[in-house]
């Protein structure tokens, strides 16, 4: 993965994403919106509510939601509690107040999420949205069309911050898949990373292949994805600075 956001001469962070790059970060986006829209409603600019939560400074909250966490972990992990426990206070409040701000915000933190997961699907092309795929199973790394040309990204800031949450998001959901709860956690992964490219090296040096097929952790090609996910982001902060 080679693609990196530097700035061009009119101060813009661009990109320029090879055909596999570029074919892996729409499958990874096109899941995120597959994945937040799940056929939510969404709200009527004159409802009530709509008006009552304007009101309220909560504008975009759409109808009310629901007042439990969503069941796949992925999607608990993008639209958490609001409320931590207090483990000195009243053990339901904490749950009662997470419900209630979930019923009135989790619909239109879903509408958010996708409309800016379709900004940075607009940015990368036509080809977006394509045929979904598997959520436990990424694009391979390989998938792109060998023929396509690059796909360069120049970004506006609206666009740029969308892109920043965007990226935020794909690593907490490939975080999850992959049981990533700590930094310790996700450094044991980086040493598996290292660990199979060694192996792989002198795998081919057998003229074997580039992998065994009795080996090998399949963690390792998801961490790869996650961890090249994190520096496209961090160039695109310092683009932005």
């Amino acid at each position: 993965m080679t693609a990196v956001f530097r700035v061009d001469r009119r101060g813009r962070p661009t990109a320029v994403f090879d055909p596999v790059e570029a074919t892996l970060l729409r499958g990874l986006v096109s899941q995120l919106v597959e994945l937040v829209e799940d056929g939510r409603p969404v709200a009527t600019a004159g409802s009530e509510v709509a008006g009552w939560a304007a009101e309220m400074g909560l504008q975009d909250v759409g109808e009310p939601g629901p007042t439990t966490p969503p069941e796949d972990a992925v999607l608990a992990r993008l639209l958490p509690d609001a409320y931590a426990a207090d483990p000195d206070g009243d053990p339901d409040a904490a749950a009662q107040s997470s419900a209630e701000f979930r019923r009135l915000t989790e619909n239109g933190l879903r509408r958010t999420k996708s409309s800016r997961a379709r900004t940075v699907l607009a940015a990368l092309g036509p080809e977006a949205l394509g045929a979904p795929v598997a959520a436990d199973d990424p694009p391979a790394a390989g998938a792109g069309e060998p023929d396509a040309d690059p796909v360069t990204v120049r970004l506006d800031p609206g666009p740029a911050q969308a892109w920043l949450t965007v990226l935020t998001d794909l690593r907490l959901a490939l975080a999850t898949r992959l049981g990533i709860t700590s930094e310790a956690e996700a450094g044991e992964l980086e040493d598996l990373a290292r660990a199979e490219v060694t192996r792989a090296r002198r795998a081919r040096r057998r003229l074997r292949g580039a992998r065994d097929d009795d080996g090998g952790d399949p963690r390792v090609g998801v961490y790869q994805v996650y961890s090249w996910l994190g520096y496209l982001q961090e160039t695109l902060v310092e683009a932005l600075s």
